[in-house]
């Protein structure tokens, strides 16, 4: 029995050390990579990602370059021609989060509340930082609330009205008061004084002119017919002055009232609109 187990066993030796022996001939050839057929799929891939890159770190460089012209316009106070400047930046560069931004606060300055809400929010995705977002969420909040208020205020006034509320007879009443208490003009009170200092002027030479008059005098030991005359001429020449500033004065006068009523008459400025000047939230310093 152990003989003929013997060759069995071995028997299957020189097979095995065959097969281990073609093994290590096959598999370096395997391993080897084939020579002369390498496709150019992977340079050219390699190739078109780094034109792309080179593209889009173009079109940034471009891109800021119009985000500050932007800014020079805006400080000029040229609104319209900045935001043609900052659009044509985000076109160039659409993941630029500080155009989106600028671009509502510009909006927001020109009182197009509904433009400057669709910026502030496209901003708000765009933007990953939470205090940033809380910011341009407040900012919202109060574009939508004046805009609201806006509409409100439209319908009151759209609103048919039989008879003036008591508000609006209160207010009536106020704005006859303030009025009536209306302040004259600068202009008019230095009319006014101009109107009196010549009243006064004539009045000063009217009366050096009747104390020189010299119709109830005399020649005598002291007194000369020459001096008579000379009294006579200086008495006539201050009446003339007198006359002159007496009719100044009342012409100055005249206009000085005719000043007077036209203001008082003349309505006064109105304040600008609640709702719009509620529109106008407060703005954040751009750029």
């Amino acid at each position: 029995m152990a003989s003929a187990r013997t060759p069995r066993s071995f028997g299957a030796a020189p097979s095995l050390a065959i097969a281990l022996a073609l093994a290590t001939t096959v598999a370096p050839s395997l391993a080897e990579p084939p020579k002369g057929n390498a496709s150019p799929s992977g340079s050219s891939s390699a190739q078109s990602v780094a034109d792309a890159t080179k593209e889009k770190k173009e079109r940034q460089a471009r891109a800021v370059e119009l985000h500050d012209e932007a800014k020079t316009l805006y400080e000029r106070g040229l609104y319209r021609r900045a935001i043609t400047k900052l659009e044509a930046a985000l076109a160039l560069d659409p993941e630029g989060k500080e155009l989106v931004y600028n671009l509502a606060l510009i909006h927001e300055k020109l009182a197009e509340a509904d433009i400057a809400e669709g910026y502030y929010l496209r901003y708000i995705d765009m933007e990953t930082d939470p205090k940033a977002r809380e910011h341009a969420q407040g900012i919202v909040k109060r574009l939508q609330g004046a805009k609201q208020k806006l509409k409100d205020d439209l319908k009151e006034r759209a609103a048919p009205s039989a008879a003036p509320s008591s508000s609006a007879v209160a207010s009536s009443a106020v704005g006859s008061q303030v009025h009536g208490a209306r302040m004259p003009s600068p202009m008019v009170f230095v009319i006014g004084g101009v109107a009196i200092a010549a009243a006064g002027v004539g009045v000063g030479f009217g009366v050096s002119a009747l104390a020189n008059n010299p119709s109830d005098a005399s020649t005598g030991p002291r007194t000369t017919a020459y001096d008579l005359e000379t009294r006579a001429r200086s008495a006539h020449t201050q009446a003339v002055v007198a006359d002159l500033a007496f009719g100044a004065s009342v012409v100055v006068g005249a206009a000085a009232t005719l000043l007077y009523l036209l203001e008082s008459r003349a309505p006064s400025k109105a304040p600008a609109s609640t709702a719009i000047a509620r529109a106008r939230v407060r703005m954040e310093a751009p750029f």
